[in-house]
């Protein structure tokens, strides 16, 4: 899901009068696409910092649902 306060923040940077200058005059840096770009790249870079966060809690799991079970847990359950 993207998170609407990075979009909206991305949307009020080409609210600013230099950057809505630069999009009314159809500048490269104010064409649609140009826009669309950055809030995407900003999306991005929150997903990234997002999944690199959980990246140490993923590990964690896969080690705990990998790892060789006891020999001794198995004879009791049987």
């Amino acid at each position: 899901m993207i998170d609407l306060q990075v979009a909206l923040a991305t949307v009020a940077d080409c609210t600013r009068p230099a950057n809505r200058a630069r999009i009314r005059d159809g500048t490269p840096a104010g064409r649609p696409v140009t826009v669309l770009h950055a809030i995407a790249d900003r999306v991005m870079d929150e997903y990234l910092a997002a999944t690199d966060a959980c990246e140490g809690d993923i590990d964690m799991m896969k080690s705990l649902v990998f790892a060789p079970r006891d020999r001794s847990a198995r004879s009791r359950r049987t």
